[in-house]
């Protein structure tokens, strides 16, 4: 059996900057790296078209990154539900794969359906539903892309000294 291992863990929070300011004085993560916004070229829920829009960083706690999501808009509302937990807090669990049409394939063999699944240029995505654990699971095709990134993230941990929690990438 193949290991997956998790390089993310993400939360749905209502400000962003408010959130990376007490990651980074509690629990002493960061620096926050802040993508720019992004539209994604595609998105799909329940096998229609559909609309996510959000604000996204990251920012390493130990030996694993955190990602803190800023929805603007996910719709239809099902979507929203599925992403946003009341009062916010983690909506996944994110590794990267190889294939990740195999991996969704497996996935749904148990017992973990389709959420949704999309696509910003090279990286391609999807979120599987995992009842009992309260988040999804995000499963990310592997690209140089996304390995360098987290990489960034890490580094930029480094000696970091509690400064700026949010910054751009």
């Amino acid at each position: 059996m193949s290991a997956r291992t998790p390089t993310h863990v993400g939360y749905a929070v209502s400000d962003l900057e408010a959130a990376a300011r007490w990651w980074a004085s509690v629990h002493g993560a960061g620096p926050f790296l802040a993508l720019p916004p992004t539209p994604y070229d595609e998105v799909a829920h329940d096998g229609e078209p559909a609309t996510l829009s959000h604000r996204l960083a990251f920012g390493q706690w130990g030996p694993i990154a955190i990602e803190l999501q800023e929805y603007g808009t996910a719709e239809p509302s099902s979507l929203a539900e599925a992403l946003i937990p009341p009062g916010g807090g983690i909506n996944h669990v994110s590794y990267l794969v190889d294939d990740l049409g195999a991996e969704q394939v497996r996935l749904e063999r148990h017992g973990l359906p389709e959420l949704f699944s999309a696509r910003s240029g090279p990286v391609e995505l999807a979120y599987h539903a995992a009842a009992g654990l309260g988040h999804a699971i995000e499963v990310l095709q592997r690209n140089e892309l996304l390995v360098d990134f987290y990489a960034e993230v890490e580094r930029a941990s480094r000696g970091w000294d509690g400064t700026e929690p949010l910054r751009a990438a």
